[in-house]
């Protein structure tokens, strides 16, 4: 028998979590307002049966079916049964995209699916074999010691899944772990079930992106059909790339500190496509190179026929005097 496991990835130094439901909590029944000590929240649905005990929910309505009420659930629209917020922010980690929580899941036996998070560029994602992890220690494996463990580094985030057909010997398990880039700097493989810092001894080798950046804006639709690159440095220049009076929303660009880096690709077919600003680096004179990737489609990538106009706005710290471009591109891995 072989088996895929899957590990749930942290691209921060964040707690990592096992992928396991848990009963709903009860509230403590001396809280009761209407003198009914089995029903808390006084909708006349019984503590024991009610899947928000603490919040009136006469209708009951679980839109995710998870078990725990809309009225209550911190992923509404995601079932969570656990309703685990790392960063308690109200936002449960399946549903939350800036918490440096990713996770990572088998979608089917061979497509890997993990949560897009908001500011990374590109993801490494690390294939192990469980045999060499439990015997040496070691996360981030060297192909020549593990035959079946590789590398994917840079991968541009997609709404397809991550196809990797390689079976594992019999009697062997795989797992996998992703980490995030963000600015050029790739986040840590997370903590262990003991609570320690997972070491990355083989880690991606990257191009030099030493210029952090945040992002701004991202949409696939932005209405802008020419592919375009550019540095914007003012906000009167901003209005007018969004065809917009002077003054407008920066959308919290600090342009007396910070400047703009636009990228579109222009019309595309099918929802497949994208760009992304993936690395920023230094060159003379406070002169930048940027790299914009553009994605699409592999040739087993089913896409919803749509018209799209993808575009992505990050922003870098000042001092920028001038900026250059390199366009890539990015074939989607997709399954079968």
């Amino acid at each position: 028998m072989s088996i895929r496991l899957v590990l749930a990835a942290c691209t921060i130094a964040a707690p990592v979590l096992w992928l396991a439901g848990v009963p709903v909590g009860h509230a403590d029944p001396a809280t009761a307002v209407c003198g009914d000590p089995d029903d808390v929240d006084c909708d006349h649905v019984p503590d024991e049966l009610d899947n928000c005990p603490t919040i009136a929910n006469a209708s009951q309505s679980d839109s995710d079916g998870d078990g725990a009420g809309d009225a209550c659930d911190n992923c509404p629209s995601t079932g969570n049964r656990d309703q685990e917020d790392v960063n308690a922010d109200g936002q449960g980690d399946l549903c939350d995209l800036d918490d440096g929580l990713v996770y990572l899941t088998l979608r089917a036996p061979t497509y890997l699916w993990w949560q897009p998070e908001i500011g990374m560029a590109t993801f490494n994602m690390y294939r192990g074999q469980l045999e060499v992890l439990t015997s040496r220690g070691l996360y981030a494996q060297d192909p020549i010691l593990a035959p079946q463990s590789a590398q994917f580094c840079d991968v541009v985030q997609s709404a397809e899944p991550f196809s990797d057909t390689v079976q594992p010997a019999a009697g062997e398990a795989l797992f996998y772990l992703v980490t995030g880039n963000r600015g050029g700097v790739e986040s840590s493989l997370g903590k262990d079930s003991a609570g320690f810092e997972r070491p990355n001894t083989f880690p991606c080798r990257h191009p030099t992106c030493d210029r952090v950046f945040d992002s701004v804006t991202h949409t696939k639709t932005s209405g802008i059909y020419t592919q375009q690159s550019l540095l914007i440095d003012n906000p009167v220049a901003w209005c007018q790339f969004w065809g917009s009076p002077f003054p407008c929303d920066t959308q919290g660009i600090d342009f007396q500190a910070e400047v703009a880096i636009v990228a579109t690709s222009g019309y595309a077919t099918n929802g497949c496509h994208d760009v992304a600003v993936t690395c920023v680096r230094s060159e003379a004179a406070d002169s930048i190179h940027v790299v914009v990737t553009n994605v699409v489609p592999g040739g087993l990538c089913g896409c919803p026929d749509n018209i799209g106009s993808p575009l992505d706005v990050v922003k870098v710290r000042r001092p920028v005097s001038s900026a250059t471009f390199e366009w890539a591109w990015y074939s989607l891995n997709c399954p079968l």
